[in-house]
């Protein structure tokens, strides 16, 4: 199950959206730049490798919804 990590809830929240808000203002000024537009998905693939590495310890975070989703159901 996908479970927040030792700093806890808060920590994992706060994590989580500050992603969620650095991920989308990137792609937005990315793909609204002429010059840079077409590496918008390479910028987008540097950030979830990034994401996968420091933020995971964190949240627990899952990029498989129906993983996380699906273990939490049958837990509770």
């Amino acid at each position: 199950m996908t479970e927040p990590g030792v700093y806890g809830d808060v920590a994992a929240l706060s994590a989580e959206f500050a992603i969620s808000f650095i991920s989308m203002s990137t792609v937005l000024f990315v793909s609204n730049r002429e010059r840079i537009a077409r590496y918008t998905p390479y910028f987008a693939g540097a950030l979830v490798a990034i994401y996968m590495s420091f933020e995971a310890p964190l949240s627990g975070m899952s990029m498989n919804p129906a993983r996380t989703f699906g273990s939490a159901f049958r837990a509770s």
